[in-house]
Parts: structure tokens; C-alpha cells; sequence
């Protein structure tokens, strides 16, 4: 079996290269394609896997080609002008996918999409039609939903036409793979064959020990990814801000709207953008965790914060809001944020240095045990490798 994965994902060292030089998007997307091409490879022989990549960045490619153990990374050539880029992203697919074909004939096929990467739609179909391939999508988004940042009860005349051609297009594909089990009822309308994955935890994990000892000396309570009023982050420092007087610190990396008036004064502090290694190496020798995202608005149905599962990889304890695409098995590893308000997120965050430092070391070790068994990368894309083998 061959597979063509059509993704934003790079090799680890040029996204290395691309974050050294000011790389500000990208993050949640090289790690969730990352793991799963480093997956898929220790299920497929050397030369198997081959990865269409447009990389995250505006800047002129200058590299094409390069391999990563048993993945071949194919990079679209990049000029930095939005429609040119875009047209080049669809003609290059489409003439590297048809020669991908021709070299491939007389084995089983598999395409690889990103349902969000719509303008690529075409050329799949095209060549999926002309060699037999079969089409599977990758969804982590309803694509609707993200575009025009609506509530599906009142969309206007072009929002309507938005949601109409892209149901049309995502109905093209042979299989699935969703975030959430409730992303099949609207994605999905043929019946297709279909799996929830709704991440991955890195494997390698397992390998890095989260000790007591190596924590920091101090209340530190975390937060990494987007810094935007939507995911509730204002509402969180406000509640770290009544814990002033506490000792308790919280510590926010990433980038978003909250940034420019963030006010880090006191026992707020600011990191901005650091590569994911470290922030890892943060969320193990931090003493919470913390997810505030708000739980109201249709899109939290078809959601799953990635966050979700490398906070609980660390082996630090972690509180979330109960959102409604985060299956109920993982709420048996983690605090609960049951009142949104920075009262109510303060209340939470008490209640959890009330079991003791060492209770929430122990509780967030189980969490670890928990995602390490069942969702890492490996089993997660065994998983998606058997439904491409059943297609």
C-alpha cells in the first residue's frame, strides 16, 4: 500500500529552521500531522509514505525534497503572493499526484487530506478518478464552522453558500478520519467508513520522567497555546490575579489578541512563542495545567483541544473545562472547571493545591499512564492504518 499525505507538515528540522527564523503559525499543526506520519511509518515499508507539503511559512521555498527516515518529504514551491500561491499549490498537486500514480500503478493507493485544505479538493478528485485511488479525509474542523465563525441557525446569503459547497466537497471522500464523533452527522453524509481519533500523544513521552523533585519551587500554574479572549484566557488571568497574594503564579507561552494587552505585572508571566521541547519541559515542572476554554458555542461539539493530551502526557495535573467533544473517559485523569467565571476558575485551581503536591503528582502520573497506553501515536494510527487497509 502507498500513501500520498497532502498536509502543511515538514520535516522536524525544517521546522526547526523555519521557528528560528521568526516562525510565529504552524505549532498545533507540525505536531498533530508530525505524530501522525511518524506513526504511519512504523506500519508501512520504507518508501510507502510520501508527504505533499505546503510548508507553514510566506517565504520562497528553498528546499523540495528531503527524507526523513522512512518518509518522503515533497515540498510545493512557494511564491509569496496569496492567489499565485494558491494556484501553484493546485497545480503542483495535481501534476505530482498524477505522477505519483503513474509510478505507483498496479498497487493499492491511498490520498490523504486535510478536509480544511479545500482548494486541494480538485486535483484529488481528478486523480483519484483517473488511477482508482481511494480519497480519505483528515478532519479536525467543520470547515464552515471555521471560515465564517457562524452559529448555524441564522447564516446570511453567502454564508449559506460557503456551507452549501462545502458540504458538496467534503462529501467526495471514501473514508474518514474526525476529532469528535459528532463531526460524522455533518461530514459525512454518504454513510462512508469512519474512525474518532481525536489525537495523539507523543510516544517518546514515555521516556521522559516527570519527578517531584524537578518541579518548580513555587505555585506555577501553566497555560500554552493560543493567548486569544475566545479561549477564555482573559477569564483566567483574571482568577490568577485574586490568587496574587497566594504565591501562585501563572505562566502563559504562545501568541494571540490577549498579548498586546496582557499585563504581566505581579504573578503574571509572559514567555511568548517557544518551541514545543520547551514548553514541554515547562508543563512537566509546572504544578497545574490549565484549559479554560469556554464551553458554550456549537463549534465545542466538534472540538478537542490538542493541548488536551500533551498536558496529560507531561505527568502534571491538568483542569479543563468540560467540553463537550472531550470524551468522558478522560475525565477520570483530570480537574474540572464546572463555573467559568475567574471565581469560579480560582475555586478550581484551589481545590486543587488543596489535595497536596504530592496528590496531584500522583493523579497527574495516572493521566500520563492513561494516554501514554491508549492514544499515542503508534496505537492511535494502527487504528487509522487498518481502516486504510480495509478501504
Amino acid at each position: 500500500m502507498k500513501i500520498l499525505y497532502l498536509s502543511s507538515v515538514t520535516s522536524d528540522k525544517l521546522f526547526s529552521d523555519l521557528f528560528n527564523k521568526g516562525l510565529t503559525t504552524g505549532y498545533v499543526g507540525q505536531k498533530y500531522h508530525g505524530m501522525f506520519v511518524k506513526g504511519l511509518e512504523c506500519h508501512l515499508e520504507d518508501g510507502d509514505l510520501t508527504v505533499l507539503s505546503q510548508p507553514p511559512t510566506a517565504s520562497r521555498s528553498t528546499i523540495f525534497t528531503e527524507k526523513q527516515n522512512k518518509i518522503n518529504f515533497i515540498y510545493v514551491p512557494i511564491i509569496p503572493v496569496l492567489v499565485i500561491k494558491q494556484f501553484i499549490t493546485v497545480c503542483f498537486s495535481f501534476i505530482y499526484a498524477f505522477g505519483w500514480c503513474l509510478k505507483n500503478i498496479g498497487q493499492k493507493k491511498i490520498v490523504v487530506c486535510s478536509i480544511m485544505r479545500i482548494y486541494q479538493f480538485v486535483p484529488i478528485l481528478l486523480v483519484a478518478y483517473l488511477f482508482r485511488c481511494r480519497k480519505v479525509t483528515i478532519a479536525c474542523d467543520v470547515p464552515w464552522m471555521t471560515m465564517t465563525q457562524i452559529k448555524l441557525a441564522k447564516p446570511s446569503r453567502k454564508q449559506r453558500l460557503v456551507i452549501s459547497i462545502s458540504k458538496k466537497l467534503c462529501s467526495i471522500f471514501d473514508a474518514y478520519v474526525f476529532l469528535a464523533e459528532s463531526m460524522n452527522e455533518l461530514l459525512n453524509p454518504k454513510g462512508q467508513p469512519y474512525i474518532v481519533v481525536e489525537g495523539f500523544c507523543d510516544i517518546n513521552m514515555a521516556n521522559r520522567a516527570n519527578r517531584q523533585e524537578d518541579k518548580y519551587d513555587r505555585d506555577v500554574i501553566l497555560y500554552a497555546g493560543g493567548l486569544n479572549v475566545k479561549y477564555g484566557i482573559g477569564t483566567l488571568v483574571e482568577a490568577a490575579k485574586r490568587m496574587k497574594d497566594q504565591g501562585v503564579e501563572l505562566w502563559l507561552y504562545g501568541l494571540g489578541d490577549l498579548v498586546k494587552t496582557l499585563d504581566t505585572d505581579g504573578n503574571i508571566k509572559y514567555f511568548g512563542p517557544r518551541s514545543n521541547d520547551e514548553v514541554v519541559a515547562a508543563e512537566m515542572k509546572a504544578t497545574l495545567l490549565v484549559n479554560p476554554r469556554p464551553t458554550e458555542g456549537e463549534y465545542t461539539r466538534y472540538s478537542f483541544p490538542s493541548k488536551t493530551l500533551e498536558y496529560m502526557a507531561s505527568g502534571t495535573y491538568m483542569l479543563t473545562t468540560r467540553l463537550a467533544g472531550i470524551p468522558d473517559e478522560y475525565f477520570g485523569y483530570c480537574g474540572v472547571i464546572d463555573n467559568e467565571t475567574p471565581e469560579g476558575i480560582e475555586k478550581a485551581i484551589t481545590d486543587a493545591f488543596s489535595l497536596g503536591r504530592e496528590e496531584l503528582h500522583r493523579r497527574g502520573l495516572a493521566a500520563k499512564d492513561f494516554v501514554l497506553n491508549n492514544k499515542n501515536n503508534m496505537i492511535q494510527t494502527k487504528r487509522v492504518f487498518d481502516l486504510f487497509q480495509s478501504l
